[in-house]
């Protein structure tokens, strides 16, 4: 059965491409070569059928984007080999929203909130990259720990914003060392717990406390901490205007999206998707600004699955869309203090 699934999706794959079984093989190999994949004798037939429905996927979609049935495109990329269950299961946070409501009941954050404002006076675009206030784009690994990496953006904005320094800091310390505040390192967490932890502990570069992508022990040493974090103001009302005046005169702001499965091979163009607004939140990401193309409007988001991913690692996702895909369901941004 398998072998006949895979005949079937060859066929189909070869309809698209016009590219005989041979060529096909060899893109296979090629394509493993580059990113550096080896199975295992039994595991070679799964992989392969799995990037061959990947690709047939893509194909499709991207055939809709050229007849402007979709705003994006996508790209074979190093994530062809997985399904969207494996990609979700390694890559996502699935456990965000059940640890959001148990923060929420709890209310042990007693953060400042904010909502819309007759002084509302963000500017109509801005992109905090061209201003300094954006680190490189890192990748998390087989590791989800997207949180750490949302939560040490927002820092680090804020950071030189006051300080007029830019600093990598860890996201290795806050996988090792914020369960007691809420967060589970490798299998999720929240960036207000991060910054719950950081009301009590220092946080120290990325450069003492580099990262592993893997569950440690915690090392944190308090004396090598550089910033701790003083408050933080959150988002939970799914307001966009809210959202748009806290990145457009505060900086880069952590957030809680949905991410479905276009994100998996999103290539280029303004995300949109009509599913991510109904499944709950399961990823960490930082918005670092938002602008206009044409006349549809969208938010600058900056990801953590490395620079291979999207726009150089980053993904505009469509902006005034009834909170699409939950992001401003759980915005959140630091007050910092220099240690």
């Amino acid at each position: 059965m398998k072998l006949y699934s895979v005949h079937i999706l060859t066929v189909l794959f070869l309809c698209f491409t016009a590219l005989s079984t041979t060529e096909l093989y060899d893109v296979w190999e090629y394509w493993k070569s580059v990113h550096g994949k080896r199975y295992a004798s039994w595991e070679e037939s799964l992989r392969f059928r799995t990037w061959l429905e990947n690709i047939v996927k893509i194909q499709t979609h991207n055939l809709r984007y050229q007849l402007g049935m979709e705003m994006y495109d996508m790209k074979i990329n190093e994530f062809a080999d997985l399904s969207w269950s494996e990609f979700a299961a390694i890559y996502l946070c699935n456990n965000i929203h059940p640890m959001m409501q148990n923060l929420i009941r709890a209310e042990v954050a007693n953060p400042r909130a904010t909502n819309e404002r007759n002084d509302y006076k963000a500017p109509d675009s801005i992109d905090w990259r061209t201003h300094g206030l954006v680190r490189r784009v890192k990748d998390q690994g087989q590791c989800g720990s997207c949180w750490a990496f949302s939560a040490t953006g927002s820092i680090e904005g804020q950071f030189t914003k006051r300080y007029g320094v830019q600093i990598e800091f860890s996201e290795q310390q806050l996988v090792d060392c914020s369960g007691r505040y809420g967060n589970e390192g490798c299998f999720g967490g929240l960036m207000v717990n991060s910054f719950r932890y950081l009301r009590n502990h220092s946080l120290e570069t990325e450069t003492d406390y580099p990262y592993k992508a893997e569950d440690r022990p915690c090392k944190a040493n308090e004396t090598k901490g550089r910033v701790k974090v003083k408050s933080y103001t959150v988002i939970n009302n799914g307001s966009e205007i809210a959202l748009k005046e806290l990145v457009g005169t505060k900086g880069p702001v952590s957030v809680g999206i949905t991410a479905d499965n276009g994100f998996q091979f999103y290539s280029h163009g303004i995300y949109f998707s009509s599913n991510c607004s109904i499944e709950p939140m399961n990823h960490g990401v930082l918005v670092v600004g938002y602008g206009t193309e044409g006349k549809i409007p969208y938010w600058i988001v900056k990801n953590s699955w490395g620079v291979g991913w999207g726009e150089n690692g980053y993904i505009r996702m469509a902006r005034d869309r009834n909170n699409m895909c939950h992001i401003a369901s759980m915005a959140s941004i630091p007050e910092v203090v220099k240690i």
